[in-house]
């Protein structure tokens, strides 16, 4: 009995290991395995252009309404510019797995006063995030165009276990938080601006 109790758990370990060596093999080894993530949203702001413009500019202000962002820019500007390189890292929400923080590299190649934000990242994660704002009635439209590749392996592999619905709850997720954060932000310098006027 305890001769097939062993050649049971033997029979299992080679099948562990090929799982393993396959799904390692296919992140490490070619591109079409490994994660895109592409999303976009459109948010309603009631604040002019001009002041939403200037707050995605305001490097000081994002530790105020986007949370998962960790970073430090390399410029010693308080704006970002055509100029400005900053490192950061983030954590991707996937519920409660464990998944290291994913550091990047974020340069800005196109900004365009009061409509267009355009960043290109590289790191562990490579590709295009954009805010581009189109003005409404007494507010802005803000949208939010997003295009990466997982380049990190243990995260990678993470996103291509998981199923897709898990990854897209949480990003959305995530996309409410930063917005209901950006709303707040701009009710409070919209607050300190009737009160500086006074």
């Amino acid at each position: 009995m305890k001769q097939e109790r062993r050649s049971k758990q033997r029979s299992w370990l080679p099948l562990a290991m090929g799982a393993a060596g396959l799904a390692t093999g296919l992140v490490i080894g070619g591109a079409r395995a490994v994660k895109e993530l592409e999303f976009s949203s459109e948010w309603e702001i009631d604040a002019p252009a001009e002041r939403v413009f200037e707050l995605l500019l305001d490097t000081r202000s994002y530790a105020g309404w986007w949370h998962g962002i960790v970073g430090r820019v390399d410029t010693g500007g308080q704006t970002l510019t055509v100029g400005t390189v900053v490192q950061g890292a983030a954590r991707l929400p996937v519920g409660s797995i464990p998944l290291p923080a994913l550091r990047f590299t974020v340069r800005f190649p196109q900004i365009e006063r009061n409509q267009r934000i355009r960043a290109r990242v590289t790191g562990d994660v490579t590709g295009i995030a954009e805010w581009v704002l189109v003005p409404q009635h007494q507010g802005v439209i803000l949208k939010s165009n997003v295009r990466l590749r997982l380049t990190h392996p243990l995260v990678n592999l993470a996103a291509l276990i998981l199923p897709e619905s898990a990854w897209r709850t949480n990003l959305e997720a995530l996309l409410l938080e930063v917005r209901a954060g950006l709303r707040r932000a701009l009710e409070f310098t919209e607050a300190e601006a009737v009160v500086s006027r006074r």
